[in-house]
């Protein structure tokens, strides 16, 4: 089935990824502190292919933001502080 060549076509936008000093900056943290929770699997991250036993890590801004916001709700659902006995 063929289209008009007026009609516009929806083309699938395609999320950047960004380097682990993108995603830090993001984050308000330090990249070493960002590649410590990528490891432990903390965090959203994608490991590429890299040196030997280093790998090289991606990140998208929207997964980051997304899990972000799920430890937020998480923490204002469940309170950290303990109640005192009167």
């Amino acid at each position: 089935m063929e289209t008009p060549d007026n009609i516009p076509q929806q083309v699938p936008v395609c999320e950047p990824f960004v380097d682990a000093e993108a995603a830090a900056a993001f984050l308000k943290i330090s990249p070493r502190t960002l590649l410590a929770m990528s490891r432990a699997g903390q965090i959203p991250a994608h490991p590429l292919n890299g040196e030997k036993c280093r790998k090289t890590w991606r990140y998208q801004l929207s997964e980051l933001d997304a899990w972000m916001r799920r430890g937020v709700e998480s923490r204002q659902s469940h309170s950290c502080r303990r109640k005192r006995a009167s």
